[in-house]
């Protein structure tokens, strides 16, 4: 059984991911998305650039909010 799939760990990062990436599309700014999370401004920004990418990747840019 792969990593987290068990205990529901890899389902729970992966939903927590969707919801920062779906602050910053709402206009929050990484340091009110950082003080929500208690996670660091780069592992933000890491979360929100990986989802980005797999926005283009599938065909689903305009994913930004920039």
């Amino acid at each position: 059984m792969p990593w987290g799939q068990k205990n529901g760990t890899k389902q729970a990062i992966y939903d927590r991911n969707e919801n920062i990436f779906k602050l910053y599309q709402e206009g929050y700014s990484i340091n009110e998305i950082v003080k929500i999370y208690n996670l660091s401004e780069s592992s933000i920004r890491k979360i929100i650039s990986n989802i980005k990418k797999q926005s283009n990747q599938l065909g689903l840019g305009g994913l930004t909010n920039e």
